[in-house]
């Protein structure tokens, strides 16, 4: 769907494996949000539905088999914010507000 991929490219998540419990790594990075993309593509709504969606398919991701040695329900995830280019002027009334709706 092209609203999937808007969302991608302006509200990247990746999923960087498992650790040694089955939980899964994820990683997103709050300086790549781009609210102005996102916005022209879809409303609040719409961006909620695909964050949740990105939710469900974790928790999808995590009630998998890692192991054939581990049989254990995965609960958690560890969640990585890379903040590289990170700086309070991040905080600008766009960005700001954008939160703020969400």
């Amino acid at each position: 769907a092209p609203e999937h991929e808007s969302m991608h490219e302006h509200w990247p998540v990746f999923v960087h494996g498992r650790d040694a419990y089955g939980h899964p790594i994820t990683c997103e990075r709050p300086t790549e949000v781009n609210p102005v993309g996102l916005k022209a593509r879809m409303g609040i709504n719409d961006i909620m539905r695909h964050r949740m969606q990105m939710m469900e398919a974790l928790e999808y991701y995590k009630s998998q088999p890692f192991s054939k040695d581990i049989h254990h329900k995965v609960y958690k995830q560890i969640c990585i914010f890379d903040l590289e280019g990170f700086a309070m002027s991040f905080f600008t009334v766009e960005k700001k507000n954008f939160m703020v709706e969400l």
